[in-house]
């Protein structure tokens, strides 16, 4: 092959490589100028926030290890290390409509850097709580729940491990259109 032919080719790679990046920018900036950013919405502990009808308060956060919670749930039969980390977030979940509502507490994840962490470890949410997943509330009932999350020690640095209650976690109840998650790391002080 020619010079000539060399260079047509790679001139005409390169100008379509140049039409495709034109057209997918033109596409990218139309799409995000159309959809706002989601809202972030960040409670602390004691807050309250309506979503759905439902108010949810955040009451807390336990840390403890898997020998820990030996007592509230069946370790053998759950398969939980005696070094595994259980973070046991506790909500309030008041039905402030004049209509029964439908809650969901499996949908609630735990989020590290803003990345998923966790998601509801079911048995031993089960094994902590009188009420299901998806719980029916009456118009001005309040139902309590503890949410655990199960961790191997894997999943965190040595310096995290040595003090877990001081992990970035926020535990996520919605993320469109408002994200709304609540900061469960422990304030010096607490």
């Amino acid at each position: 092959m020619s010079d000539r032919i060399i260079k047509r080719k790679i001139i005409s790679i390169v100008v379509c490589g140049m039409i495709f990046l034109a057209v997918w920018l033109f596409f990218f900036i139309r799409i995000n100028s159309r959809y706002g950013q989601i809202k972030d919405e960040v409670y602390k502990n004691g807050e309250t926030f309506n979503l759905n009808g439902v108010d949810y308060t955040y009451k807390g956060t336990q840390y403890c290890k898997g020998a820990d919670v030996e007592n509230m749930v069946d370790m053998a039969k759950m398969g939980m290390r005696s070094d595994d980390i259980i973070v046991i977030t506790e909500l309030e979940a008041t039905n402030s409509s004049d209509e029964s509502k439908m809650v969901l507490f499996d949908d609630k994840s735990l989020e590290k850097d803003r990345c998923i962490a966790a998601s509801v470890d079911m048995q031993i949410y089960y094994a902590m709580n009188e009420v299901g997943i998806e719980y029916n509330i009456d118009a001005g009932e309040t139902v309590n729940v503890k949410i655990p999350y199960r961790f191997t020690t894997d999943d965190f640095t040595d310096n995290e491990k040595n003090s877990i209650e001081n992990v970035p976690f926020k535990l996520v109840t919605s993320l469109y259109p408002v994200k709304k998650s609540i900061d469960i790391t422990r304030v010096a002080g607490e």
